[in-house]
């Protein structure tokens, strides 16, 4: 792996966590800090998906570190969309 490949990665991974980052922050501001963030479980999931941000920014060849920032933050919502997906296809299958 070059240095050009993981300085893509990194900053894929540093726009996937500003993300949850600036999320928990406005949240603490409106005193609304969700209950997910005391789950360790949250955290797991919540360190795959940054991991995946930067690996999918590898594999698509990201040309930039701004790209990859952006790539990496619009990662988790493209999973979360996913996830609704398939859920919603789920209750249209249910009797």
């Amino acid at each position: 792996m070059t240095p050009a490949e993981i300085k893509i990665i990194l900053a894929a991974c540093l726009g996937s966590l500003l993300v949850e980052l600036f999320f928990a922050y406005d949240c603490s501001v409106q005193g609304k800090f969700p209950d997910r963030y005391k789950k360790a479980s949250f955290w797991v999931i919540r360190g795959l998906i940054v991991l995946a941000s930067g690996w999918l920014a590898n594999i698509y060849e990201v040309p930039s570190a701004k790209l990859a920032v952006q790539f990496g933050a619009i990662t988790p919502i493209v999973f979360k969309q996913l996830l609704d997906a398939a859920k919603s296809s789920r209750r249209r299958k249910s009797p």
